[in-house]
C-alpha cells in the first residue's frame, strides 16, 4: 500500500543530502528557504515572504537580520513606501541557491537512475501532471483543498 507521506520523505531526504554535503554552510533550513524566495523574487518585501512561506513575522525579521549580516540579502529602501524595504539577493545568495539546485539535481538523478527507462517515463509524465495541478492550486491559495475539510 502507498503512503502519500513518502512524497514528503523523498523531498526531506533530498534536503538532508544537500545539507550533509554543505555541513560547513552557515544557513539553517528556514534561512535557505528565505534566500531561495529572495533569489526567485528580487525586490520582494518581508510581507510577501510571510504570505508565501507562512513564517512568523518576528521570526522572519530575525532571519533577515542574520541574512543581511552574513551577506546573503541586501535591503534597499522601497521607492514607493519609505517605511518599507525591498530585499535583493547578493552574489553569495545566488551561489548558495545554485549549489542547492545542483545538489537536488545530483540526488534526484541518482534516485531516478534506479528506474528502468519505461518506469522513468511513466513517473516523469505523472510527476509533470501532478506538478501542474499543484501549481495551479497554489496560485488559487489552495481553495479547492481547503473546501475538503
Amino acid at each position: 500500500m502507498f503512503d502519500v507521506r513518502e512524497i514528503t520523505k523523498l523531498v526531506r531526504y533530498a534536503n538532508l543530502f544537500s545539507s550533509n554535503r554543505r555541513k560547513n554552510d552557515e544557513l539553517s533550513f528556514l534561512q535557505t528557504q528565505v534566500v531561495r524566495f529572495v533569489v526567485k523574487k528580487p525586490g520582494c518585501t518581508q510581507d510577501e515572504i510571510v504570505q508565501h512561506t507562512h513564517i512568523d513575522k518576528s521570526a522572519l525579521s530575525r532571519i533577515i537580520v542574520i541574512l543581511v549580516k552574513r551577506n546573503y540579502v541586501e535591503r534597499q529602501e522601497n521607492p514607493k513606501d519609505r517605511r518599507s524595504r525591498n530585499l535583493f539577493p547578493t552574489v553569495k545568495a545566488l551561489t548558495a541557491k545554485q549549489d542547492q539546485t545542483d545538489d537536488e539535481e545530483v540526488y534526484y538523478s541518482w534516485l531516478l537512475s534506479h528506474l528502468d527507462p519505461k518506469e522513468r517515463d511513466v513517473f516523469v509524465t505523472t510527476l509533470h501532471k501532478l506538478y501542474s495541478i499543484a501549481k495551479q492550486e497554489r496560485q488559487h491559495n489552495f481553495d479547492s483543498i481547503k473546501a475538503i475539510k
